[in-house]
């Protein structure tokens, strides 16, 4: 994904209407570790990192445009390249409901 600190992600591309986007997922080596990535992502963006819990986030990235990511334990899944928010929010929901399979 271009930043180090955003280690061992898998990434998808995908088309839809015409235009391409990636979902990416990060397996960390635990809870802690995806906090120190997600602390580390927001400030890279210009964001407050502090007292952050799991959940959604929706960065600007200077490299990526939009980034919406969420996190949970030693998981982190997102989208690079969708502009419409809905549609985000249906990608990461689809990706969530896969790994939840995979428990």
């Amino acid at each position: 994904m271009g930043y180090s600190f955003l280690h061992s992600a898998f990434t998808a591309d995908y088309i839809l209407s015409g235009k391409k986007f990636q979902v990416f997922i990060i397996e960390s080596g635990n809870n802690n570790e995806s906090r120190n990535m997600i602390e580390t992502y927001l400030r890279q963006t210009g964001r407050a990192a502090n007292d952050i819990v799991e959940g959604r986030f929706t960065l600007s990235d200077p490299h990526h445009g939009e980034v919406d990511l969420s996190w949970k334990g030693a998981r982190i899944w997102g989208t690079i390249g969708l502009d419409d928010p809905a549609v985000r929010s249906k990608y990461l929901k689809l990706v969530e409901e896969g790994l939840q399979q995979l428990e």
